[in-house]
Formats: structure tokens, C-alpha cells, sequence
């Protein structure tokens, strides 16, 4: 039998090794579906960027994930930080500044897209933001006491005075 390997992406042999192909924890999203079109979202924690390809690689090989129509995502490894269209326009820089927003600081979101055959204008954005965030949040979620609240931002306007 010959061995399967990413084209793209050729670390799915590095990976497909351990117990369950990564060696972080993921979170998942709920799938959700609009106008035919289905998103789900994946979130886990990235310790540095040279583990991106495999974890792309590790979560387009999922059965489940394989025919989505579009994978985008975006990351934030230590100072570095990336992102990724997948052939959705302006998707990667929408995920970049949800990472940007989770103040997590190793952090790897993907996002699904099943095109449904329907073009659903805005409402891509709302859908691929809900599940974006409820993997982040996940995440959040599991991260001990302390390290879950996002810092707060200080607006950088003066305030108007009438």
C-alpha cells in the first residue's frame, strides 16, 4: 500500500504518529450551517510557527474536514503572527485580528468553510466570527485562573468635550 502524503504541506507523516496527529489540545467549534453553507472552527495552542504547517496539515486530513471548500485560519506563535485566506477573501485578515482580540499569545485558529451554493454576502463574516470565537473561547475556557481574561485595552481618543 503506498503511503499517503500532503503535497503542500509534507509534515502529516511527522505528526500522524502520535496518538491523535497533534500533540496540543483542540478546541472545536459547533458546526453551524447558513443558507447551505456550513463553518466550524478549531483553536489550539501554537508554541511556535515552524508547527503551523503540521497542524493545517493534521486538520485538513480530518475525515470530517477534508471536503471543506475553504481553510482559513491565522496565528500568533511568540512575536510572530500570520494568516491565511484560503481562497476567502479578507477571511485571514478577519481571523488575525480575532487573535489579535483573544489575547491568547500562542495561538493557531482554522476555519472550515462547506460553500452550500449560495452566496450569503455579510453574513459569511457574522458566521465565521461566531465560530472563530467559540473556539477561542473554548480555549479560554480550559486555560488555569488568571490567564483567561483578556487584557484591558486603553483607547488611545481623547474623549470630546461638548
Amino acid at each position: 500500500m503506498r503511503e499517503s502524503r500532503s503535497v503542500i504541506l509534507p509534515l502529516r507523516r511527522l505528526y500522524s504518529s502520535r496518538h491523535d496527529g497533534w500533540p496540543h489540545e483542540i478546541y472545536p467549534s459547533t458546526k453551524i450551517t447558513a443558507k447551505r453553507s456550513r463553518f466550524m472552527a478549531h483553536a489550539t495552542f501554537l508554541p511556535q510557527s515552524a508547527l503551523l504547517p503540521g497542524f493545517i496539515d493534521h486538520m485538513t486530513a480530518q475525515h470530517e474536514l477534508k471536503r471543506a471548500t475553504h481553510c482559513m485560519y491565522a496565528y500568533r506563535a511568540a512575536a510572530e503572527t500570520g494568516q491565511n485566506d484560503g481562497g476567502e477573501s479578507g477571511a485571514g485578515n478577519f481571523l488575525a485580528y480575532i487573535v489579535e482580540q483573544s489575547k491568547l499569545p500562542n495561538v493557531a485558529i482554522v476555519v472550515s468553510r462547506w460553500y452550500g451554493g449560495v452566496p450569503l454576502g455579510g453574513e459569511r463574516w457574522r458566521r465565521i466570527g461566531e465560530v472563530a470565537w467559540e473556539a477561542v473561547n473554548a480555549m479560554k475556557a480550559s486555560l488555569p485562573d488568571g490567564h483567561d481574561q483578556p487584557q484591558e485595552v486603553k483607547s488611545t481618543k481623547k474623549k470630546r468635550r461638548k
